[in-house]
């Protein structure tokens, strides 16, 4: 009879409402599933590899790095010849030759390096940072003039070599000497020319004042 038939509406699970394929209750209709947009980590807004959330995209336009200035030109500079130990400052740097037996040309090599120019020449300076700034002593900052008119840089790298700290120098050209107004000594070394003569030291930010370190090398 109606009403007590399972088969009839209301009672048979298979009637809409109780089916749990109908819409709304299958966890396959849109809305709850997980790979509809919205949920789908992989959608636009979601994905770290979109622009905005990607912590490798540039935040602010790389700005180009200036080039340093080319070290001033000293090949017409005629130095007053000082007396050692005469300190002298520029730049921020108080720095002296101290003694006239503080430099010496050494023949052969300084460990791995081999002098290109003939012999290497040691100049032991002294020097007290007052920039106010923790720092080595800059590689153009000395120079090395001969009779002959020729400019000789100093490499710093090769001090870096040739320096025992507190045995033949404080500290090398490459060290940072912080600006505690203490002086140090410096071995400063050069490449010279084998023919090289009279040899006058002087700071290329001052070159009108130098000491004649040695007479040849």
């Amino acid at each position: 009879q109606p009403g007590t038939d399972p088969g009839q509406p209301g009672t048979d699970p298979g009637q809409p409402g109780t089916d749990p394929g109908q819409p709304g209750t299958d966890p396959g209709q849109p809305g709850t599933d997980p790979g509809q947009p919205g949920t789908d980590p992989g959608q636009p807004g979601t994905d770290p590899g979109q622009p905005g959330t990607d912590p490798g995209q540039p935040s602010e336009p790389t700005q180009p790095v200036e080039p340093p200035p080319p070290p001033v030109d000293v090949s017409g500079a005629n130095p007053i010849i000082l007396p050692a130990n005469t300190p002298l400052s520029s730049e921020g740097w108080l720095y002296d030759f101290n003694q006239p037996t503080f430099a010496a040309s050494v023949i052969g090599d300084i460990r791995q390096f081999s002098p290109q120019n003939g012999r290497f020449v040691v100049i032991l300076a002294y020097a007290v940072n007052g920039t106010g700034v923790s720092q080595s002593i800059p590689a153009e900052f000395f120079v090395i003039k001969d009779a002959q008119g020729r400019v000789w840089e100093a490499r710093p790298d090769v001090s870096e070599a040739y320096v025992v700290p507190g045995v033949n120098a404080d500290v090398a050209h490459t060290q940072a000497m912080p600006p505690d107004g203490l002086t140090r000594s410096v071995a400063i070394v050069f490449d010279v020319a084998l023919d090289a003569t009279d040899l006058v030291f002087f700071a290329r930010s001052n070159p009108s004042q130098g000491w004649l370190v040695l007479r040849s090398v």
